[in-house]
């Protein structure tokens, strides 16, 4: 005879986390125009992995979903953003996000050569330096689209039907 264990089952907080939502929130990261200085020291970080980690943080330190412990980690990597590290849970969980929003492809990878930083061997010339930068993909782009033209058209009062509020049922 089999026994069975039930136990209650508890969301993680990627579950609970929408991924066009945060995509939403995420536009003033993607859409930048990169106009900065180059080597300000108060610039906002790139479009690498660190950048990236850095606007999701930004992003999710109110997020209610998260525990307490993890949000008040986030405000503080955020407030205190070159010199601070995330611990191994919160880390870990970022880069999950990360993952979610590449296989739902909101975001792409794209690979480019950096500057040449590293020496050869005797003889050879620098070794060019890999970096990975994220961009928005195409649905990510036509979400954004969609929903900056929802809120355009509904601040109008030219929404479509059935978009509108009304008191009856």
């Amino acid at each position: 005879m089999s026994r069975f264990k039930f136990t209650r089952y508890i969301p993680s907080p990627l579950e609970e986390l929408d991924l066009a939502d945060l995509v939403d929130k995420l536009k003033d990261f993607f859409l930048e125009s990169g106009f900065q200085a180059r080597f300000s020291p108060w610039q906002q970080p790139t479009r690498s992995r660190e950048g990236l980690l850095y606007a999701l943080a930004d992003v999710l330190k109110d997020n209610e979903a998260l525990p307490e412990e993890w949000r008040q980690e986030l405000q503080e990597f955020v407030g205190e953003y070159p010199d601070r590290k995330l611990s191994g849970e919160v880390s870990e969980f970022l880069n999950q996000v990360i993952e979610q929003l590449l296989q739902q492809a909101f975001i792409r990878e794209t690979e480019s050569e950096g500057p040449i930083n590293r020496p050869g061997e005797e003889g050879e010339v620098g070794v060019p330096d890999l970096h990975v930068e994220y961009e928005l993909a195409d649905k990510g782009a036509d979400l954004l689209g969609y929903k900056t033209l929802k809120n355009l058209l509904g601040s109008l009062g030219k929404s479509h039907f059935g978009q509108h509020d009304s008191d009856r049922l």
